[in-house]
């Protein structure tokens, strides 16, 4: 395993992307709705007839919003206070009825307004340390009614044990200007820059604000987990107590491909369209 990862500020990276938020609350919708993840999770949601959903790691709740717009009816929840404070404003302004919330993973499910069928968490694979993964899944598995489902993206079980190195490796190391904001006379450009190790890669993201007065520069690094494979995945969905877990391919939104743990055997019975192998049961 690595050394020990970087605390990331997202408090940081939220707020500067609150204060843009001229620049891309008129169109989100457009482009979540397009998203091969919201589209697979409303997919297999609307396939077992379940609509009660808890998105994990919200963020600012746009893909949130999204779902609930897609047919589901979702709840966003965020370990970061801001964000989910950010969230529920966005929510407002977007005139979307879900229903934000904070909490820590470890009271998850004493929080949040009720159970679930099925859970998204995107952002899984970036979690660097093996407790933190263990704490966070064993919350998951709480959350969720009996036959429920958890869908998160990282290896699938018959990809190579090296892939996301070898992604991490395509994609290279580097610099680049994500967005320019102004605001007034306040000039903030976003610049991330890359630097890979041997199994992880570190995205330094830096927010370079120029005023009338002085420049600065605020900065946060989020760490990128290259060791987690699909052996990984399957130990942990097993010690949280999940019975079955598959890789599922969409082709219809180019070959897209998505783990799926399930709470119980009624999993069994769920279409196997598009399915590997369960590797457990």
């Amino acid at each position: 395993m690595a050394e020990q990862a970087p605390v990331t500020d997202w408090d940081l990276i939220h707020r500067w992307e609150w204060n843009r938020r001229s620049e891309w609350l008129a169109d989100f919708r457009g482009k979540g709705k397009q998203k091969p993840l919201l589209l697979a999770f409303t997919d297999l949601c609307k396939l077992i007839n379940v609509n009660n959903v808890l998105h994990a790691g919200c963020g600012l709740g746009t893909d949130t919003i999204c779902l609930g717009e897609m047919g589901l009816n979702p709840i966003g929840m965020d370990s970061s206070k801001e964000a989910a404070g950010y969230a529920t404003k966005i929510a407002g302004l977007s005139q979307s009825p879900v229903t934000f919330f904070n909490a820590p993973w470890h009271a998850l499910k004493q929080t949040a307004p009720h159970a679930v069928d099925a859970v998204l968490y995107e952002t899984l694979g970036q979690v660097a340390e093996w407790a933190e993964l263990q704490r966070r899944l064993k919350a998951i598995f709480q959350m969720l009614n009996p036959g429920g489902f958890f869908m998160f993206v990282g290896a699938g079980q018959n990809d190579p044990e090296d892939i996301v190195k070898t992604q991490q490796k395509e994609q290279g190391e580097g610099q680049d200007a994500v967005w320019r904001y102004k605001d007034g006379a306040t000039l903030c450009v976003k610049v991330v820059q890359r630097t890979l190790a041997a199994d992880f890669m570190d995205e330094t993201v830096l927010y370079v604000i120029n005023t009338p007065e002085k420049a600065q520069v605020e900065s946060t690094v989020v760490r990128h987990p290259a060791y987690w494979t699909w052996s990984h995945w399957a130990q942990l969905v097993r010690e949280a107590g999940f019975c079955h877990l598959e890789t599922r391919t969409y082709e219809q939104w180019g070959g897209f491909r998505v783990n799926v743990a399930w709470k119980s055997k009624q999993a069994t019975s769920v279409d196997t369209t598009g399915r590997d192998q369960p590797y457990l049961d």
